[in-house]
């Protein structure tokens, strides 16, 4: 017998008959009108939730409109050589960037200066003023990370009858050491041969450029100095141009303008960096005291009263502590060349770690603490330095040395980009005769050695 079942919702009601009725939903009835009732008040939910935030919107909207308006009219409100960005390519008295709020809602106000060449009466130089009017651009910045914006363009024209423009543009750009512009580091730009002297600080745009808008005509006399004393927030190092003479051709001479023309300098320059240096035996023990010359950096230009490359970094007689070591804070990028000074009859300089081309050099890029090691062998001591060089007389790197007899066993190292192996490795080699043997690429060549108490050096061609 089967037996089904059916759950009624409501009341039952009796008849004059005696029978019943049920009235009422099934529970299945009473899903559906569930499910249809929660589609309808999620649709519902989500129009008044996008209608709503499309309000929220567009108030947003109409504030940062409003703000922009605010922002230009004021501007508007300027005298004309006023209008232009606060260390800016533009320069003028408006701050690049605000934060402002209204209404509950934080906007960023960002504003910016074109200065305009307008071909309808031609380009300078045939033009001869460079700018016929000012771009002005506001944007109001509001939302997530700024993602919603408003923006208001105007241009401002210089009042009355054009003036005839008699002199010229000194352009500068300042570079990092790999060719990118600098923004916002401090330029002073004097000029003592002109009437009214200049002596004027500026700052870079976003681009790393300055321009100098009707500079005097004048040649080689404006001293351009990049970060200097008082304006280096970024630490980079202090540039200076310098006068050419009959005998020094400066690498960055001072800047000239001519009228008419755009003058355009370029200078380069990067954050300082540090030098640790270290002297010691190839042994890794430290060599104190040692004292030595070290020139370098960046370029100054070329002295031809002592024929020699000037560079910013140039020291005589620094020394070492009694551990080795010297710290150097300040430096320019650039290559330095190490020049050992003390008391030959002791030490013999061997080679820098890391070194680049030659024994005696080594690169340092900006914004770095570099740790360079200076080798010495100590000529007092029992040892054997051996070089291995080609027919050529060009050292030989990676060729493995031996050295056998002595009372002591064999030893072995392999000689390094100067071609050089140092023997021993530790403490102090036996006074007796030693075979030295070279080999590289199947060549092989020997030769005897005789170490007494101080350094010993051979070399070997193969």
């Amino acid at each position: 017998m089967v037996t089904s079942a059916i759950v009624f919702l409501g009341q039952k009601q009796i008849h004059r008959n005696g029978q019943s009725k049920k009235y009422g939903f099934t529970l299945i009835e009473a899903l559906v009108f569930l499910f249809i009732f929660s589609v309808i008040t999620t649709s519902f939910y989500k129009s008044w939730a996008l209608a709503t935030q499309a309000i929220i919107d567009s108030k947003k909207k109409a504030g940062a409109v409003a703000l922009a308006n605010e922002m230009m009219e004021s501007i508007r409100n300027m005298s004309y050589d006023k209008i232009g960005i606060k260390e800016g390519d533009v320069p003028g008295k408006i701050e690049a960037e605000r934060i402002v709020f209204r209404s509950g809602t934080e906007y960023r106000i960002l504003t910016d200066a074109i200065a305009v060449d307008d071909d309808f009466d031609g380009i300078f130089p045939s033009d001869p003023n460079p700018i016929d009017y000012k771009k002005i651009k506001v944007t109001a910045f509001w939302g997530i990370d700024g993602a919603r914006s408003a923006s208001l363009v105007s241009t401002f024209t210089p009042p009355g009858i054009e003036d005839v423009f008699t002199g010229g543009i000194l352009k500068l750009k300042i570079i990092d050491n790999e060719g990118n512009p600098i923004p916002q580091v401090w330029v002073r730009i004097k000029n003592n041969a002109i009437n009214p002297v200049l002596d004027a600080f500026e700052r870079t745009g976003l681009t790393g450029e300055i321009w100098l808008y009707q500079s005097d005509p004048s040649q080689e006399t404006y001293e351009i100095t990049v970060a200097p004393d008082g304006k280096n927030e970024g630490n980079y190092f202090q540039v200076m141009t310098h006068a050419r003479s009959a005998l020094f051709d400066p690498e960055d001479i001072h800047g000239s303008v001519i009228g008419g023309v755009i003058n355009s300098k370029t200078i380069r320059t990067d954050k300082m960096s540090s030098i640790e240096l270290y002297a010691k035996d190839p042994q890794g023990n430290p060599v104190a005291n040692i004292v030595f010359d070290l020139s370098g950096g960046k370029n100054k230009g070329y002295d031809a009263s002592i024929s020699k490359e000037v560079y910013y970094f140039e020291k005589n007689d620094l020394k070492m502590d009694s551990n080795g070591a010297i710290e150097l804070e300040g430096m320019s990028f650039g290559s330095y060349f190490f020049t050992f000074k003390d008391d030959p009859s002791s030490f013999r300089f061997l080679w820098l770690e890391p070194s680049v081309n030659t024994a005696d050099k080594f690169d340092l890029l900006p914004d770095t603490s570099m740790n360079v090691t200076a080798v010495f062998a100590d000529k007092r001591i029992a040892s054997i330095l051996v070089k291995v060089v080609d027919e050529d007389g060009s050292p030989i790197e990676n060729s493995q040395v031996e050295i056998s007899d002595g009372g002591q066993g064999n030893f072995s190292a392999d000689t390094n980009r100067y071609g050089y192996a140092y023997f021993p490795s530790s403490g102090t080699l036996a006074d007796a005769s030693h075979t030295v043997t070279a080999r590289k690429d199947g060549a092989e060549e020997s030769a005897v050695v005789e170490a007494g108490n101080n350094l010993s050096e051979i070399t070997i061609q193969l």
